[in-house]
């Protein structure tokens, strides 16, 4: 017999725009958002891909998050107080998701406005190449996070950027 120390439990929501909104979720918080037309199966194998931590579809061990993101698509909340996971990620990169969280939805900000909030105005291109390795999107908002001339640029979960407009304007943050 194998004993794990450690398993990710995956759970979904269904959410028109992408299919479904897969969340993995480990002893210590939430770890990883994928979304799309792909079935448990798939999302698991991505999961695992990521981690290389044993994963296993278990919906109840996931519910509060998915309970969260379920009221986010039904536009009856707009944060989430789940805990993160972000082990894998650089300081540099869990100080500009940190920041991002703070965003409250129907805002947006600039990647210049990030980086310069976090001491160097210079650093835009590095906040964005940290939202793209965001493993938590939704949860940690990158999609409010936009181009110096407003446009909507980099995303790098399914659907790209068409799906970054579709959030923005579930938030009431843009109207096209």
């Amino acid at each position: 017999m194998v004993i794990f120390d450690e398993q990710i439990a995956i759970g979904w929501v269904d959410w028109r725009p992408v299919g479904r909104v897969y969340v993995a979720a480990g002893p210590r918080g939430v770890m990883a958002v994928t979304m799309g037309p792909i079935d448990e199966s798939e999302a698991a194998t991505l999961i695992w891909g990521m981690f290389h931590i044993p994963t296993l579809v278990d919906r109840r061990a996931t519910s509060d998050v998915i309970h969260q993101l379920e009221q986010y698509f039904q536009g009856k909340r707009w944060g989430f107080d789940v805990p993160l996971d972000l082990r894998a990620d650089t300081p540099f990169q869990r100080m500009v998701l940190t920041y991002v969280q703070r965003i409250h939805a129907g805002h947006t900000k600039t990647y210049g406005e990030v980086a310069a909030a976090l001491g160097d105005p210079e650093r835009a291109i590095a906040v964005g190449q940290a939202l793209a390795a965001n493993p938590l999107p939704i949860l940690i908002p990158c999609h409010r996070v936009i181009g110096a001339d407003g446009s909507l640029v980099g995303y790098s979960g399914y659907g790209g950027v068409e799906t970054k407009a579709a959030l923005l304007r579930h938030e009431g943050a843009l109207l096209l």
